[in-house]
């Protein structure tokens, strides 16, 4: 599934660029991508971009076949290649209507998110935590508001021109939605470390000892983002290295506590 996500994102950002090239053009970091700038043709990018989402569907369809529905009813109920047709049309919608909406531009991210998680799950045959998808929505929201955040901040006046969808947030009002969104991530996580599904499956309530880890990195990206430390929230994860740190300390804990005999 993850190739197959690759594959599906790949060509939805490529169809994205196709559809943006001359809105790109007028922003000052944007200007640089292959087809704003003119280093590749659209024709080119139509080209990489469609057996991308093709084969992004054909092995959807390929785990389905190994891995079939494992309830009649819910979200169990659907297969992975259904996951990806959704995850599928929901870029094709950001790309044409919902990204040009305030706040169904970054609602739409955090879909995209449970899609995934949800995909995942469904070629393992599972049914995930359904607080520990709602934590990752939260952070995707998180990531989402973040970036809309360093764009109002960065681009100023020109914001509105380069994303008109900018026009509508405030750099106070982002500063509030970024806030709400690290604590809803925390506290969603904080409740599925505890939760009885989780007990059961590591033997106890030990990963509760990762949740200050997650909370601290948090707090650290809330205030990076606040200092306009990265032109991309991503950036606060790969240019970061107590953030990087942080990362593999909280990858420790979790391996710890479920290899470690139940307490």
């Amino acid at each position: 599934m993850a190739a197959a996500f690759c594959l599906l994102a790949s060509g939805g950002y490529a169809l994205n660029d196709v559809h943006d090239r001359r809105e790109d053009r007028g922003h000052p970091v944007k200007a640089r991508r292959p087809l704003a700038s003119g280093a590749l043709s659209t024709a080119a990018a139509l080209m990489l971009a469609l057996p991308c989402l093709a084969g992004g569907l054909w092995l959807g369809w390929q785990v389905q076949r190994l891995a079939p529905p494992v309830a009649d009813r819910g979200l169990g109920s659907l297969g992975p290649l259904a996951f990806c047709l959704a995850y599928l049309v929901l870029g094709l919608a950001y790309t044409l209507v919902l990204r040009a909406v305030a706040g169904l531009d970054v609602l739409a991210l955090a879909v995209a998110f449970v899609l995934r998680a949800y995909a995942g799950s469904a070629a393992l045959q599972l049914l995930p935590s359904r607080w520990l998808v709602l934590c990752g929505a939260c952070l995707a929201l998180f990531l989402a508001l973040g970036k809309r955040r360093l764009e109002a901040s960065q681009l100023g006046a020109a914001a509105g021109r380069a994303r008109p969808a900018l026009l509508a947030w405030s750099r106070a009002l982002l500063d509030r939605l970024v806030d709400l969104a690290a604590l809803l991530a925390a506290a969603t996580y904080v409740v599925y470390t505890v939760a009885p599904d989780t007990a059961a499956k590591v033997g106890g309530r030990g990963l509760l000892l990762s949740a200050p880890l997650v909370v601290w990195l948090l707090l650290r990206a809330r205030r990076r983002l606040r200092r306009d430390a990265a032109a991309d929230p991503v950036e606060l994860l790969l240019a970061d290295r107590p953030t990087l740190l942080g990362f593999l300390a909280w990858t420790l804990v979790v391996l710890a506590v479920v290899y470690r005999q139940p307490w």
